[in-house]
């Protein structure tokens, strides 16, 4: 990502960093509390550890403080806390979630970090209530990780909410966001990484522009669970999971009504550096470290250009550039309803997030379409307005179950 964009992620409110990679990192930590993913005194904790600028600082200090967690999560399970146990487990995840972001991804820790994390999660997700259940979903014949949560008892078929996540988002994160609020409205709860998120580009598994392939055979998993009422079946996705379902929405026509927030519809315009001919690879003797060296805070935006790059399976930046001109989409072919959020900052920063956000609702001539933009005096300005999970879920809900409720309308139904 350019870094001269990558300051639109962050709200303009700063909560304690200068560096641009660490503030947003932390806020999102600070706004998994909604969903009791983080404390507030643990996380200024941490934060008090970590050096401006300094990748291995903030490694150590999130890691130092999710291993203090964890202990206090393995005594509460052994004397017999569950619930102390589920809750600390889960916070556990966040903090060595939050240490991923400044591991490189080609590095040998990496892989063993990502699944520490992941061990976390699942340990609290088997003593949740309900149960956060894994599962593996088929898709072009490898198996996608995800979670299905159903409230109560999980028998009747209810309406159900199948969640995609960003281009740097974990599947685990994705409960975080939206799970706990999911469930107290009375809807299944799917999540999955697609090819490129998560885990998987350790596997040789990238990015993939066919969306339109992918996410049919999503919804035919979840259409396959007795839990799952099809007529009900709605769509979230978050920045890149912006791109994912509206695109997928092109040919998948079972999916009543979807909502995105942070999202993008043309990838190598939003990528690209300027001036446009900058070219670079991401080792230490790259044209960026040459080009742009005595910018401040540069090593954790290394680390993030690092982890974009491994994610599209490319070796360097400019071949990513080179792979994300096939990740387009036309916003005059969703055919079902569409809500489309974005925070002020990024709404109003960014011609190539504007120009979505009113391309996508002018396009859609469904009636129930909206185009909400959150902002900063709402405290939810942030990318994917993270740092306000109650409201972003409130918006996302609110919306989904007066779509539900209604009847298609004459355009969807003729177009599906």
């Amino acid at each position: 990502m350019p870094l001269k964009r990558q300051a639109i992620r962050v709200s303009d409110i700063r909560y304690r960093f200068k560096t641009p990679a660490f503030e947003f990192m932390f806020q999102w930590v600070l706004g998994m509390q909604t969903n009791r993913g983080s404390e507030v005194g643990e996380s200024f904790y941490a934060a008090s550890l970590v050096t401006e600028n300094d990748p291995r600082s903030w490694v150590a200090a999130w890691t130092q403080v999710a291993r203090q967690v964890e202990q206090r999560a393995a005594a509460a399970l052994a004397a017999g806390h569950a619930v102390s146990a589920r809750e600390a487990y889960l916070r556990a995840y966040v903090y060595n979630r939050a240490a991923l972001m400044c591991i490189d991804p080609f590095d040998a820790a990496a892989r063993p970090a990502w699944q520490h994390a992941v061990e976390c999660f699942r340990r609290s997700a088997a003593l949740a209530d309900p149960v956060v259940e894994p599962v593996s979903v088929p898709c072009g014949g490898v198996d996608l990780p995800g979670y299905f949560v159903a409230p109560g008892d999980g028998q009747a078929k209810r309406k159900t909410l199948l969640m995609i996540g960003g281009g740097d988002t974990y599947v685990e994160d994705l409960y975080l966001i939206i799970g706990p609020a999911a469930v107290k409205r009375g809807y299944n709860l799917l999540i999955v990484d697609l090819p490129g998120q998560g885990g998987l580009p350790f596997d040789g598994l990238y990015m993939r522009p066919d969306t339109e392939n992918q996410i049919p055979q999503v919804v035919d998993y979840a259409l396959s669970r007795p839990e799952v009422d099809g007529a009900q079946l709605a769509a979230y996705g978050i920045s890149y999971g912006g791109y994912i379902l509206p695109r997928a929405l092109s040919v998948e026509r079972r999916i009543r009504a979807t909502a995105v927030c942070s999202a993008l519809s043309d990838f190598h315009a939003w990528m690209t550096p300027t001036p446009a001919s900058v070219r670079f690879v991401t080792h230490p003797d790259s044209l960026l470290v040459k080009t742009i060296v005595r910018t401040r805070y540069l090593k954790p935006s290394l680390i993030l250009l690092d982890t974009y790059a491994w994610r599209w399976g490319a070796k360097s930046y400019a071949d990513m550039l080179d792979v994300a001109k096939d990740f387009t989409l036309d916003p005059a072919r969703i055919a079902c309803p569409l809500l489309s959020i974005v925070g002020e900052k990024e709404y109003t920063h960014s011609a190539v997030s504007r120009t979505f956000q009113d391309d996508a609702i002018k396009a859609n001539r469904n009636p129930q379409s909206r185009l909400i933009v959150v902002k900063a005096s709402d405290g939810g300005d942030a990318h994917a307005i993270g740092t306000n999970l109650s409201l972003m879920a409130q918006l996302v809900f609110d919306w989904l179950d007066e779509v539900l409720a209604a009847k298609p309308s004459m355009s969807a139904s003729a177009q599906g």
